[in-house]
């Protein structure tokens, strides 16, 4: 089917006069056939005749046109005229009208568009529309309005302008194109309305919804948390997403510390390194968000000002609220909430984050006291569990370790009291000392074994995962354990299974130990036989791993023997303790170390009077790339210590100045009398601050010290401090530690400090001179 053409309103007019003047020039000129008849005579010329019936047509017709259709249609255009005046002054009053060119220049504005926008005529005029450009629509908002206006298209939005004095405006804005009569636009029209307080009160209630949804979301979230973490974490999250604060999207929440006058950074969002740096901790007071701890209000800054008291040389400017969390008259921590500069202050969002830091104090001291009483909940029961093993343990614990430090004390103290009798021979004097010294290393031993065991259990022993050869540690191990076999004539042999690796990831120290232990154990109860290590590569549930066996052929154990025989101070036997001595903590800490290596110790095989076999096994790391050794023994040899001591100079400290920062009498005069023996100048200072001045005095007088040793653990200053601040000062010299710490990791602690070296207490007078004399070569090496 064919649609047909609709008439227009305007064709329909067009029609409607056409007719009417066919109609006038139709009726006239009947009336004139009849007339002209009547009028002329009958032998008139054509030409008169013709020229008589156009006059006649003329006379009749004007006064029809001009009644009939001239008339009407000038009253008719005059009311549409008033009409449109009246239009386009109502337009005018109430609406805020503009021109502009088709480039946008402005042409034309009304008094409304002068009024809204606090610019004269005279400022517009000839100025484009960008003059009142707010800033708040992207450019995409304008591209598609002036694509939408190029095309000849009536554009229609609602648009935020900005007045003289920097106000914001809204419009409903309609721009419409006005083209020529080539279809060329000649101008553009803009009329707009205002409607400022209808987007306020719009955005008042998208406002106050967002709120409610926001606090909605935070106080789910205080019921749901289940630590702090979480909940600042998430509630920061929360608080730069809300769309009704102009806020950086940059912020942080910091809870009350330890200290009670202090703030600690918990969690933050797009803030620099230097500002993290410097306000990790703030203390109540300082900076705005301490005030804001200190004083329980709200402090707002629309800049960087004078109270901000951590600035920087690339800080951004910036403004922000900084929010008290307080529940009771105690300040919980601060809500610091990032602003762009220039930001006003706005009592509507002050109260929203006033209420969200509430529902964040109510949360805080739940989690609080849920965990205290988890803890506590946690503790009870531990309490109560360990009250029972330790009321079974106590006076089995306390036996061994009063047998154990009583035998050598006993030992000691009788010997020492030996040594008083005058009338004792030189060769009894001289077993008296060997006899305290035996007994007094002794207690070494077992006071380093409970360090070891309590480091373990309470999880704070450091392992190491590095490059580790095999081989080499076994090799080690045989030379040493060698000495103690063949001083009881049992043979003692290595043996490997199989291809080895050259090298695993693990921590050489204690698997040394390991091995020395269980071979050591193995040459001690055995009397008549061998003692066999013999190392294979295995696979643990698809874990490459190393596995150690030592076979020895001695007194055996029955499987009640074998269950306690890892547990702390307790041996095959109690009359083992007796006859072979130890404390049974050696096999409880090679165990532990093995576990932390991500192996085990286990008995594989005993019989009793017929021999153990002790397996240790430890992971080796990843392996790819790692050579297997195909013949093991013949890749290895004993390692010996490397020193720097020139030979025949042991014990030969002549000519060097040494000061010795010692707080205790006793151990002054021992250390120093050692040293002086073996040549030195000794200056004995009591505490770190003295040691410190006196060495830096020595330097500055050109006598400077040869070494320093360094007791980290003293009065007024300790040696840690003494030696950083030394560092710090440029002294270069060596510095000994010199500490009755002997706690895995006390050596790293030293280093860490400034310390060239580390030596325990009590000393090894032999091993003191041979660590100074090392570090002065290394020293002087450097220089």
């Amino acid at each position: 089917m064919h649609s047909q053409k609709r008439t227009t309103p305007s064709q329909w007019g067009s029609r409607r006069i056409l007719a009417t003047i066919l109609t006038i020039i139709f009726v006239t000129e009947t009336c004139a056939m009849f007339l002209l008849p009547l009028i002329l005579p009958p032998d008139i010329h054509p030409w008169i005749e013709a020229f008589s019936d156009a006059t006649l047509l003329s006379l009749g017709s004007l006064p029809l046109l001009w009644i009939l259709l001239i008339r009407p249609m000038r009253i008719d255009f005059q009311r549409s005229l008033n009409h449109s005046q009246r239009m386009i002054t109502a337009l005018d009053e109430n609406s805020i009208v503009a021109s502009t060119d088709p480039s946008g220049t402005i042409t034309y504005v009304n008094d409304k568009f002068c009024q809204i926008s606090q610019y004269s005529r005279e400022e517009l005029i000839g100025q484009n529309h960008r003059i009142v450009n707010s800033g708040h629509h992207p450019r995409a908002f304008w591209v598609e309005a002036w694509k939408t206006i190029a095309a000849g298209k009536t554009w229609h939005r609602e648009v935020c302008n900005k007045a003289k004095d920097g106000s914001l405006y809204w419009v409903d804005t309609t721009i419409v194109p006005f083209k020529n009569k080539t279809g060329i636009i000649t101008q553009h029209v803009a009329i707009r309305s205002d409607i400022t307080q209808r987007k306020a009160a719009e955005k008042q209630l998208l406002q106050e919804a967002q709120t409610k949804a926001t606090l909605n979301d935070l106080l789910a979230l205080s019921v749901q948390a289940t630590s702090k973490d979480v909940l600042v974490n998430e509630s920061l999250d929360i608080l730069l997403a809300v769309d009704f604060m102009t806020v950086k999207r940059e912020g942080a929440i910091f809870l009350v510390g330890e200290q009670s006058e202090e703030l600690v950074l918990t969690t933050y969002r797009n803030l620099s390194p230097p500002l993290l740096a410097q306000c990790a901790k703030v203390p109540f007071g300082h900076c705005l968000c301490g005030q804001a701890a200190q004083t329980g209000e709200v402090q707002f800054a629309s800049c960087v000002d004078t109270r901000h008291k951590i600035q920087f040389e690339t800080m951004k400017p910036h403004g922000h609220y900084n929010v008290p969390i307080r529940r009771n008259g105690n300040t919980l921590g601060v809500i610091a909430i990032y602003l762009p500069e220039g930001a006003q202050r706005s009592e509507f969002e002050i109260k929203f984050l006033e209420t969200a830091a509430d529902i964040l104090a109510g949360a805080i001291l739940r989690i609080d006291a849920e965990q205290e009483l988890q803890s506590n909940n946690i503790l009870l029961s531990r309490a109560m569990y360990q009250a029972d093993s330790a009321n079974k343990a106590k006076s089995e614990f306390l036996a061994n370790m009063s047998h154990e430090i009583r035998t050598p004390m006993t030992a000691i103290l009788g010997f020492a009291e030996n040594m008083l009798d005058t009338d004792l021979p030189v060769s009894e004097r001289m077993n008296c000392i060997h006899t305290i010294r035996r007994n007094g290393e002794y207690l070494i031993g077992l006071i380093n074994d409970i360090l070891d065991l309590s480091k373990v259990e309470s999880g704070k022993m450091d392992i190491e995962h590095k490059d580790c050869h095999p081989c080499q540690i076994i090799a080690d191990v045989a030379a040493l354990m060698r000495v103690r076999a063949d001083a009881k004539n049992l043979p003692f042999n290595i043996e490997y299974v199989g291809t080895i690796p050259e090298i695993i990831q693990s921590d050489t120290t204690r698997i040394r130990q390991i091995l020395i232990n269980l071979v050591g154990n193995a040459i001690k109860f055995t009397e008549s036989g061998a003692v066999r290590l013999v190392t294979r590569y295995v696979e643990c549930n698809d874990v490459p791993c190393l596995q150690f066996d030592v076979m020895d052929s001695g007194r055996g154990m029955t499987q009640e023997q074998v269950a306690k025989l890892f547990q702390p101070f307790v041996q095959a036997d109690s009359s083992t303790t007796r006859v072979f001595g130890g404390t049974g903590l050696g096999l409880t800490i090679s165990k532990r170390f093995a576990e932390l290596l991500g192996g085990d110790i286990t008995i594989p095989e005993t019989e009793l009077h017929r021999g153990t076999t002790f397996r240790a096994t430890i992971t080796t790391g990843p392996l790819d790339g790692v050579i297997m050794l195909e013949n093991p023994l013949s890749a290895t040899m004993v390692t010996e210590s490397i020193t720097t001591i020139a030979p025949g100079k042991t014990s030969d400290l002549q000519g060097l100045r040494i000061l010795l920062a010692e707080d205790g009498p006793d151990n002054q005069r021992l250390i120093s009398f050692v040293l002086k023996k073996a040549g030195a100048e000794v200056v004995v200072e009591e505490n770190g601050k003295l040691a410190l001045d006196a060495a830096l005095k020595a330097h500055e007088e050109r006598i400077p010290f040869d070494c320093i040793l360094m007791d980290m653990q003293m009065p007024v200053m300790d040696g840690y401090e003494a030696t950083g601040q030394l560092r710090q000062q440029g002294y270069t010299g060596a510095i000994i530690a010199l500490t009755a710490h002997a706690m895995e990791g006390d050596r790293d602690k030293c280093i860490k400090s400034g310390c060239n070296d580390y030596a325990t207490k009590p000393i090894n007078r032999q091993k003191l001179i041979e660590t100074i004399h090392n570090n002065l070569a290394i020293v002087e090496a450097a220089t």
